[in-house]
């Protein structure tokens, strides 16, 4: 009786595991003239990790991708939730990535479903060629790598050139009552590249410290997508003890 209970159970979580797949977005998908790309790892069938992004009117494009605490059935039921408040965002006149975040921590408040979100949320202005940043606890921190350093000077945003980990300040969702997330605005020459991966990644890497796998993830970063994983010396489909998603938003045209 024990093992049949076993075995359905595991059934059960597979088929749920196809259910929450099914959620997540067609990658990579264009928008006038950006790729947004993603690749989520999951520890068992079911995933804490979530990615979505959808259009917005007036040529715009926001993106969620959060980090559930925990992992398994029990966070991914969280993604349940965090699928729903996606969908809604469409409907909202001009929504900013803190508005969006504020909402979002309201709701799961309210949900009361014990366990904190760490979250990043980012609108892509497709004519400006720009995107408005929010974090909510996120970490590692994600990185932009400019295609000319040049190019960061000249849009007059102050953007950093090169390969540089932006620093965005912003409390988990979930836990308080918060509704100030700033945001950070960053504009995006042609093969300017966001760069964003969950903290499972940090159970992966090897390196002993947590500086020398900072390090590492931003030589990953500044590495062509084709050499990411192997940059960082990890074997994605080989599993691993947390859910890791990597995502990119990269401007082509």
């Amino acid at each position: 009786m024990r093992a049949e209970t076993s075995t359905q159970l595991l059934k059960e979580q597979q088929a749920a595991g196809v259910m929450q797949r099914r959620m997540l977005p067609i990658t990579p998908t264009q928008f006038a003239g950006f790729t947004l790309r993603y690749e989520l790892y999951g520890a068992g069938e079911l995933s804490g990790d979530f990615i979505d992004f959808v259009a917005l009117p007036g040529n715009h494009v926001a993106f969620l991708i959060a980090d559930v605490a925990g992992h398994g059935a029990s966070a991914a039921l969280v993604t349940v939730a965090l699928k729903s408040f996606v969908s809604r965002v469409p409907a909202q006149t001009k929504p900013t990535p803190g508005s969006l975040l504020s909402q979002l921590n309201t709701e799961l408040l309210a949900i009361d479903l014990d366990r904190h979100v760490c979250a990043l949320v980012g609108v892509i202005d497709l004519e400006a060629s720009c995107l408005s940043l929010a974090s909510a606890g996120f970490f590692p921190q994600p990185f932009l790598s400019a295609a000319n350093a040049d190019s960061s000077a000249a849009s007059g945003l102050n953007n950093p050139p090169r390969t540089t980990s932006l620093e965005i300040a912003g409390k988990a969702l979930g836990l308080f009552e918060a509704d100030n997330y700033p945001e950070q605005l960053l504009s995006f020459a042609i093969g300017d590249r966001l760069t964003v991966v969950t903290d499972g990644i940090l159970e992966w890497l090897t390196e002993s410290s947590l500086d020398e796998k900072e390090q590492r993830l931003a030589k990953a970063t500044a590495a062509p997508l084709t050499e990411f994983w192997s940059t960082l010396g990890v074997v994605p489909s080989a599993g691993g003890v947390d859910d890791v998603s990597w995502f990119t938003l990269e401007r082509h045209a």
